[in-house]
């Protein structure tokens, strides 16, 4: 009774995180991918606002899969985590109904 409770909700079925070796030591994520019950609502319309300084990249508002709904998440200006790096935003492959979490690379 429990599993049908589940499955009908649309909670993760199941999650997994890509990894490679990285440059130094410990290995780096590439991707954490979350199977989800269906595709997110519409994109939500932001307008980008000025960037406070040097270094920052704008990242685009998204919705993201937490606790089984997808819920927005605003744009907002962030600094890489280090020099080199590269925003790839979050998507959704309808194909396999999975959510790629956003991740720096």
């Amino acid at each position: 009774m429990a599993s049908v409770a589940v499955i009908a909700s649309g909670c993760v079925v199941r999650e997994r995180t890509v990894v490679r070796p990285g440059p130094g030591p410990g290995p780096v994520v590439v991707s954490d991918e979350v199977v989800v019950a269906g595709p997110p609502p519409v994109e939500i319309v932001e307008t980008q606002t000025i960037s406070p300084g040097v270094g920052f990249v704008w990242i685009g508002g998204y919705h993201a899969w937490v606790g089984g709904r997808w819920v927005w998440t605003a744009g907002r200006w962030d600094r890489p985590p280090r020099a080199g790096v590269r925003w790839y935003a979050p998507r959704y492959d309808g194909r396999r109904h999975v959510w790629v979490r956003g991740y720096w690379r």
